[in-house]
């Protein structure tokens, strides 16, 4: 899994917009695919599998989840950014997964696991 992907999930609680302000992103939102560059705001129902890629070197996005609460799993799973850049492209270690994975239903969410 790539350090700035997320992988497919589900929210059952909120929807996710996200605006785009600077670079371009690939959005997967159910069955569509949508190209976005600044300016494009781009709707993710809930209870709708979606993901996207970072598709420029730098991206900034103003993401709003409605209603909030979802702010709580990423203060769970997550560090403070060191910096406004991009990190370099990491693997997330097996053990940073399986904390994502048990936390995701206390806060109303699911991984979209591919099937071997």
């Amino acid at each position: 899994m790539d350090g700035n992907v997320p992988p497919p999930h589900i929210h059952h609680r909120e929807d996710e917009t996200f605006s785009v302000l600077e670079g371009e992103m690939t959005f997967s939102i159910g069955a569509r695919t949508i190209k976005a560059a600044p300016g494009t705001m781009v709707f993710a129902p809930r209870d709708v599998v979606h993901s996207f890629t970072i598709d420029s070197d730098q991206v900034r996005i103003l993401v709003m989840n409605t209603p909030a609460g979802v702010e709580e799993f990423f203060k769970e799973c997550s560090v403070p950014a060191p910096s406004m850049t991009l990190p370099p492209p990491t693997e997330v270690s097996y053990g940073e997964i399986q904390k994502m994975m048990a936390l995701a239903p206390k806060h109303g969410f699911e991984f979209v696991l591919p099937k071997h």
